[in-house]
């Protein structure tokens, strides 16, 4: 699995849909986790910049995607300084989940924070039972639980040890 950073202002339509399907299948399985109105490429376009948006590609396929970013003031407000890649809203088609998937996909998220020669990977998600597994299954330390309105959110980080490049 490949990231690829977006280029065209056509992205942010692409990221929309991909994001609608997963969408629709959390909802299906009663783990609804972001809105229509959340994910529309208005709302992307406006909370991410172009060159945030990386599409996650597999055989040549966009199989999901995720967002990229060096400062995240919303949800680690107290971190200050570059070494740091944080991600949100990494997300696969529902074709794509269930065969490893999302583990290539952090694979490839610490291949470029790497890449840009940081010493943290960050991210935050929904308080949730199989998202706190998948973490800590690929490694990722829990620094806390919050409450940020209107979310309840678990905090994670991995260290990247210089001595493993």
């Amino acid at each position: 699995m490949q990231l690829y950073q977006a280029i065209n202002p056509e992205d942010w339509q692409a990221a929309s849909q991909l994001l609608l399907s997963t969408i629709d299948h959390l909802d299906r399985i009663g783990c609804p986790l972001w809105t229509s109105q959340q994910v529309s490429p208005q709302t992307l376009s406006g909370a991410y910049s172009l060159d945030q948006l990386h599409f996650l590609v597999e055989d040549a396929t966009r199989i999901g995607l995720v967002f990229l970013m060096h400062s995240d003031a919303a949800f680690w407000p107290e971190i200050i300084g570059q070494d740091t890649l944080y991600f949100h809203k990494l997300a696969l088609l529902p074709s794509s989940m269930s065969r490893g998937n999302g583990r290539l996909a952090m694979v490839a998220i610490v291949e470029e924070a790497r890449r840009r020669k940081c010493n943290w990977v960050r991210c935050d998600c929904d308080d949730r039972p199989a998202l706190h597994r998948f973490y800590q299954g690929c490694s990722f330390e829990l620094v806390d639980i919050k409450s940020i309105a209107p979310y309840r959110i678990a905090r994670y980080q991995l260290f990247m040890d210089s001595d493993e490049e």
